[in-house]
């Protein structure tokens, strides 16, 4: 085909094409927007062993093996925050109602990555209410430090670790309705030309 033919199924196909473009827009926009708002609650957890005063230069065996042993217990932290049942200690912390949600739902509510060369991990979860987010993140911050003191107690160990934590950032979330709506469009052109070419196809068949 010759781009003239192109331009005169462009042309006599431009109700189909243009109905596609609304209809796909429009559904992509109505349903992007009815998407709710999330709000998302970052903050990290620092592993300190013992004090600063109490740790030997870190080139000497003692002192060495705190640091590591302190970028090992992440890894610890970690398991406890993917844990049902340390999450639905924070839900009971935080004063909230774990509601219906599956153990598996739970092991996924708080998101950790650690971060390297370092004794500290970041945290992540996010729900659609700004209040409930922050208690939850502030109730996670209280049980890891609970946590880690009933292990220490436990270890019964000369050396013990301390948690410090920051102030978590809470990040409101939007859908990109206006981008999205964009590329219902784009595909909705799309479509509309495809289903043109589709139609004289079968017309000349």
């Amino acid at each position: 085909m010759e781009l003239r033919e192109y331009l005169k199924i462009f042309q006599k196909n431009i109700s189909l094409i243009l109905a596609c473009v609304v209809l796909l827009a429009a559904a992509v926009f109505i349903y992007t927007y009815r998407q709710p708002i999330s709000y998302e609650a970052a903050g990290n957890i620092t592993v300190v062993p013992k004090s600063a005063g109490e740790l030997k230069n870190v080139y000497e065996y003692d002192g060495y093996y705190a640091l590591q042993a302190a970028a090992a217990f992440t890894t610890t932290i970690t398991s406890w925050l993917g844990s049902p049942d340390t999450v639905s200690e924070i839900y009971q912390k935080a004063g909230l109602d774990v509601g219906n949600q599956s153990a598996k739902a739970l092991s996924k509510f708080v998101k950790t990555t650690p971060i390297a060369n370092s004794f500290s991990l970041k945290y992540q979860l996010s729900t659609t209410e700004k209040e409930k987010t922050s208690k939850l993140a502030k109730a996670a911050t209280d049980v890891v430090k609970e946590k880690t003191t009933s292990f220490n107690q436990k270890t019964s160990s000369k050396l013990n670790f301390e948690i410090n934590s920051d102030e978590p950032i809470i990040i409101e979330n939007k859908p990109p309705v206006t981008l999205y709506t964009i590329a219902g469009t784009l595909a909705g052109f799309v479509l509309g030309l495809f289903l043109a070419l589709l139609r004289e196809y079968f017309k000349k068949n």
